[in-house]
């Protein structure tokens, strides 16, 4: 027997880590929250972890390896990809943003089914060539403040709500016009990339949720985090399964592009 495997990329623990106060020597480490792991598991896929590498080579055999791609919250991405200057409040992973762009590059070539999720979210957009709005207390001010643990509440729960676009995806799975969700973000997307296309904003008028354009392939992105959800939310859980379903019996393509060094 055999499940579906999904690639979930990597942070690097050392590059933001504040270890001031520790007596504890800490190595440089790679990882991820075991929240999406669970909720991939939980779904029936089998999570891997991809580092950040530094040789395309070495990316493509674990891309290979892959039916489905996770792409999950994070740091900020490089304005620099959509033209612009970092803002002040800016922080950037340059080397996950190599390699998450070619994971995207290569996913959306052979129609891999990609969740992506807050960070995963602006990043599938950058990619496929909108932008963002890097702040969104100085740049839309009228918003509400989209990072709920400013305000100490649990990530299980949800903090504002959501307006889902009709016969969208996330309608059929939800059965409704609105929901409650988590949000823990401060930039947010401005322009959508041409591909994709709305099926959520918040009641403030910021994006929410997109989705591909047309309904031949599963690319669902959300500025949530349904992998806190899925649990005790039953749309959350219909997310990722009907992902995990979606990576069954996907062959990736064999023709490889030509290689070079990511960096």
């Amino acid at each position: 027997m055999s499940k579906p495997i999904i690639g979930i990329t990597a942070l690097d623990d050392q590059e933001h880590a504040d270890y001031s106060g520790s007596d504890v020597p800490h190595a440089p480490r790679y990882g991820q929250n075991q929240t999406y792991i669970r909720a991939v598991e939980a779904a029936g896929g089998v999570p891997i972890i991809i580092p950040i590498l530094h040789d395309e080579i070495a990316l493509r055999c674990v891309y290979a390896l892959l039916d489905g791609l996770l792409l999950p919250g994070g740091w900020d991405v490089d304005p620099a990809y959509y033209g612009e200057a970092p803002h002040p409040s800016t922080v950037m992973m340059p080397d996950l943003d190599v390699i998450e762009f070619k994971l995207v590059e290569w996913a959306i070539a052979d129609q891999m089914p990609i969740l992506a999720i807050c960070r995963g979210m602006q990043v599938l957009n950058v990619a496929l060539g909108g932008d963002l709005y890097q702040d969104i207390a100085s740049q839309m001010p009228a918003a509400a403040n989209h990072n709920q643990r400013e305000e100490q509440i649990p990530a299980q729960q949800g903090s504002h709500e959501i307006i889902i676009a009709p016969h969208s995806y996330l309608a059929t799975i939800s059965d409704a016009s609105n929901l409650a969700v988590n949000t823990f973000h401060h930039q947010a997307v401005r322009r959508v990339a041409e591909p994709l296309r709305v099926s959520a904003v918040s009641t403030d008028g910021l994006i929410e949720a997109v989705e591909w354009s047309t309904n031949d392939r599963f690319v669902h992105a959300l500025q949530c985090h349904p992998e806190y959800l899925w649990d005790d939310h039953s749309w959350a859980g219909r997310l990722f399964r009907d992902f995990v379903a979606a990576c069954e019996g996907l062959t990736t393509n064999d023709q490889s592009p030509a290689l070079r060094p990511l960096r």
